[in-house]
């Protein structure tokens, strides 16, 4: 089973991991664990497995030198 780290994305703990097989996000609710994948792409070997989401820790977040200070800057939250 394919395991993503999440970020989390809000003040309440929801969480949002990055779809390599959609290339955007994907946004589920909080805590780590089996969840249903929200792909788009209809190739996606997640849509029939899912994935395991696990919440990273702010070493997971640091991204090195590049123009990314924290994932603080990371702008995770719905639209509409």
């Amino acid at each position: 089973m394919p395991v993503l780290l999440a970020y989390e994305r809000d003040e309440s703990g929801n969480l949002a991991v990055w779809c390599p097989y959609c290339a955007t996000w994907h946004l589920h609710g909080q805590g780590d664990g089996h969840r249903s994948a929200h792909c788009q792409n209809m190739r996606s070997p997640f849509i029939e497995t899912g994935y395991i989401i696990k919440k990273g820790s702010k070493k997971d977040y640091a991204f090195g030198r590049t123009y990314y200070d924290s994932y603080d800057n990371l702008d995770l939250k719905y639209r509409y």
